[in-house]
């Protein structure tokens, strides 16, 4: 019979007494986690405690850890967590402008961890289940997006230990993935998931025979019609349909199509280099970064000189492919 949780709050009173007297508290779990704690013990930092605000952190399971009740949370408090840890602490602290987005991002992911780990152990029903599992994964796709661009904008010799992109990736496969055996065998799932699924996954070979086969649940024909384009565009190399769709998707599914944003910018690049490959011709950059969905002329010229490093950028209105070796990749 499947364990019932029985735990009220966001984090059981066992928990919350074993970390104030351990000094394990998290600084976003403090009335304001943005001063500096009052004391350290050692190299621990002292921060002072709001009880209601503290969140079950995440812990691995060991094969002779009794698991009691009363220390799991039921689905009400599961999503009560999750609405916390995505509304209050994700916008309205990260709103601050004190906020430092590695402390939340790492908050968030291991206490959206520990929810999976205490929905897992109950065996939620399959409605339950997707309804906290369709709360989180936007967060991953979303979260992924912000600190690889922060990465991207950091100076190569500084290091960012509080991303794991491989870890990142595998908190949300795990997501996606039990997301997706609930679909497929329960015949539930909101459109807006399985659209970010394709998306995240369109490089997989199956990507379109999955799209057919739930093509019939889209009551939403335009954003059917999107996803299938999409899709095909990216199979096809076609980066003018593949910029114009991300341009029109909501800020949601952007996030789930980024990771490919990259390599179609670099075949694009590859094959407008060759077809404009003529001393005669400029291409004005306004244009380019419109083709390829560029934000800033900065972040333009900063892909072209990675990708073709002889190439003269000093003209800020035009560019000019001549000169390139057509090999160039």
């Amino acid at each position: 019979m499947p364990l019932e949780g029985q735990c009220s709050d966001m984090c059981s009173p066992r928990e919350r007494e074993h970390r104030i007297h351990n000094f394990l508290v998290h600084q976003m779990e403090t009335d304001d986690p943005w001063l500096a704690p009052a004391s350290f013990s050692g190299k621990r930092a002292k921060f002072k405690a709001n009880p209601d605000l503290m969140v079950k952190e995440y812990a691995r399971s060991a094969a002779d850890k009794v698991i009691k009740a009363d220390d799991v949370r039921p689905f009400r408090i599961l999503k009560g967590t999750i609405d916390y840890l995505l509304g209050r602490i994700l916008k309205e602290v990260g709103s601050d402008s004190r906020a430092q987005w590695p402390v939340i991002y790492s908050f968030v992911m291991d206490r959206l961890r520990a929810v999976r780990q205490d929905m897992t152990v109950q065996d939620l029903p399959p409605d339950e289940s997707m309804s906290l599992l369709e709360a989180i994964i936007p967060f991953y796709l979303s979260a992924r997006y912000t600190c690889e661009i922060i990465m991207k904008k950091a100076p190569r010799t500084q290091s960012y230990r509080f991303y794991d992109e491989k870890l990142h990736r595998n908190e949300s496969d795990e997501c996606f993935a039990k997301w997706k055996y609930i679909s497929d065998n329960y015949n539930i799932g909101s459109e807006k998931i399985k659209s970010m699924y394709l998306l995240c996954h369109c490089d997989r070979v199956d990507s379109i025979c999955q799209f057919l086969a739930w093509k019939e649940t889209f009551s939403n024909k335009k954003l059917s019609d999107d996803m299938f384009s999409v899709l095909l565009s990216y199979r096809l190399n076609n980066y003018v349909v593949f910029f114009k769709l991300l341009n029109q998707f909501d800020e949601s599914l952007r996030y789930a199509l980024y990771p490919f944003v990259d390599e179609m910018r670099h075949k694009a690049l590859h094959v407008i280099s060759i077809a404009y490959n003529s001393p005669n011709v400029k291409l004005p950059e306004e244009v380019l970064r419109k083709w390829l969905y560029f934000n800033a002329q900065e972040e333009l010229y900063d892909s072209l000189a990675e990708q073709f490093g002889n190439i003269d950028l000093t003209d800020k209105e035009f560019v000019k492919f001549s000169g390139i070796p057509k090999t160039t990749h």
